[in-house]
């Protein structure tokens, strides 16, 4: 495992980038999860892809967090949330 604290000076902008079903109102739920967990503000404006065949998108969020305890648990609870697939 990457000990983040070598190779980032908390607090930092990190990108998560949250894979989800091609719904519009999944993009809502990420920003939303942010706010009311973290009471993190996403940067605007989210880069979103399209999958090829459109059945997901990849949603680049961009927060400051305060450090790599943080930033593991941001990883770890929105892993666990049922409208996301993936998030890298």
């Amino acid at each position: 495992m990457i000990n983040f604290n070598k190779v980032l000076n908390f607090p930092c902008m990190v990108d998560f980038r949250v894979i989800v079903s091609n719904q519009p109102e999944n993009e809502e739920l990420v920003i939303k999860f942010f706010d009311e967990h973290f009471k993190l503000k996403v940067k605007t404006p989210i880069e979103k892809k399209a999958s090829k065949k459109g059945n997901y998108v990849s949603l680049i969020i961009k927060v400051m967090v305060k450090s790599e305890e943080q930033m593991n648990e941001i990883y770890d609870l929105l892993a666990k949330e049922k409208y996301v697939k993936y998030v890298l």
